[in-house]
């Protein structure tokens, strides 16, 4: 599976109407670029996916990856939310 074919996927169902993934992917140089295209969530989800592409790995080694990859971002992504929602019920409470 090559890196694109990876783009592709996140491309097809991350807002697949605005299909902003694929902005985020320079296909001369094969290197994710930085747009100020106002989602550096989807930046970071190509940048993730480039920094952990391996062209050698079979592709279930591949889809495994990039599961793990975002598994992990799942779970940072969680724990900022719920210290807000803490912080947010306990200033509730303070009043």
């Amino acid at each position: 599976m090559t890196m694109v074919e990876l783009i592709k996927i996140v491309d097809s169902v991350y807002d697949p109407c605005d299909r902003i993934i694929l902005r985020y992917w320079n296909t001369k140089t094969e290197c994710p670029q930085y747009l100020d295209a106002g989602d550096d969530l989807a930046f970071f989800i190509v940048n993730e996916l480039f920094e952990t592409y391996d062209p050698e790995a079979t592709e279930d080694e591949q889809l495994q990856e990039a599961i793990r990859i975002m598994d992990t971002a799942v779970v940072e992504l969680q724990r900022v939310r719920d210290a807000f929602e803490k912080l947010r019920v306990n200033k509730g409470r303070e009043k």
